[in-house]
């Protein structure tokens, strides 16, 4: 089977659509990740700030002393992560007792989401 002239420039827009996708992929993901980690960046620097201290902690503020008022003026304005591992190590107990029930419903529905309807899951058998 010889190639024509016309099937080379289908092949060649198939190409060229497929490149171009994949472009697009990839400038939509680069987009998706800066401004995410734009707004990671700034929630950890507001929530460092002494005024919006009740905003973030505002339970935990109200039962135990703050410590967080002794912070420098350079410690308030680098972002971290730390809050990251903080939110991943909390228990339900703990979130029960400082955020209440609608919070451990919330989270109760967001794992049952990423555990059931997650693609793989059905894969792995």
């Amino acid at each position: 089977m010889a190639s024509t002239p016309e099937s080379d420039k289908i092949y060649e827009r198939k190409r060229d659509y497929l490149s171009m996708d994949l472009s697009r992929l990839l400038t939509s993901a680069g987009i998706n990740i800066g401004i995410c980690a734009l707004f990671f960046s700034l929630y950890s620097v507001f929530r460092k700030q002494p005024g919006n201290v009740y905003v973030y902690f505002g339970r935990r503020l109200s039962q135990e002393d703050s410590k967080r008022r002794n912070i420098n003026a350079l410690e308030r304005l680098v972002p971290s992560a730390s809050w990251i591992v903080k939110a991943w190590q909390i228990t339900e107990d703990e979130l029960l007792s400082f955020a209440g029930v609608d919070a451990v419903v919330f989270l109760r529905v967001l794992v049952f989401r990423a555990s059931a309807l997650n693609p793989p899951w059905f894969l792995s058998t």
